[in-house]
Formats: C-alpha cells, structure tokens, sequence
C-alpha cells in the first residue's frame, strides 16, 4: 500500500471515530442535562423538607472543607 493510501486511510479512520465519539460525548451531555433538569423538576414538587438541594448541597460542601482541613492538617499543608 501506497504512503498516500495509508495516510488516507488514517484520516478517514480519524474522521470515524471522531464522529462516534462526538456523537457518544452529544449523548452523555443530554442525559446529564435531562437528570439536572428531572432534579430541579422533582425539587420544586416534592416538599421542601423532603428534598432540598440547596441545603444538601451546603452540607455536602461542609463535610467536603471539613475532611480537607483534616487532612491538610495531617500533612501540614494548607487547606
């Protein structure tokens, strides 16, 4: 085989694949957004000591800057 039919046959196979993985990335990014959007959908029916985000949110944020400050303090670093 020819260089040019190898280096054809590399670019149409990138061309591919790039496409496929282009579409698979496009797929992902859809259901994420639909999940965030079924989130905020069901926070705003569902009563709000049931399920509120904003509020897990910060706790989730507090554990997260409490095991940081831990282990920083462990290693003597800064947090």
């Amino acid at each position: 085989m020819d260089d040019w039919m190898r280096f054809f046959s590399a670019e149409l196979f990138l061309i591919l694949i790039s496409s496929l993985i282009s579409r698979s990335v496009n797929g992902s990014v859809q259901t994420v957004n639909a999940t965030a959007t079924a989130i905020v959908s069901a926070e705003s029916t569902v009563h709000p000591l049931v399920f509120n985000c904003s509020e897990l949110n910060e706790q989730i944020q507090t554990l997260v800057s409490r095991v940081k400050a831990t282990v920083c303090s462990l290693f003597n670093c800064t947090s």
